[in-house]
């Protein structure tokens, strides 16, 4: 497992892959991070599996968890 997040290799990622390694990385579930970032847990899930465009506002709540 990687060290910490900049050790994930994500450079040719898609924002979803991003964020599905971060919360990963956490060790959360997509409920915890629900909680954290008040983003319903099935657009979490669309945002992971970049069925669901990332916005701004999305990217910093997740970014702050």
């Amino acid at each position: 497992m990687a060290k910490n997040f900049f050790d994930l290799k994500l450079v040719d990622s898609t924002s979803g892959q991003v964020v599905s390694a971060f919360r990963k990385k956490l060790g959360l579930s997509l409920k915890d991070l629900e909680r954290i970032t008040g983003i319903l847990e099935p657009n979490l899930s669309r945002l992971e599996n970049d069925r669901l465009d990332m916005t701004v506002k999305v990217a910093v709540k997740i970014g702050a968890a």
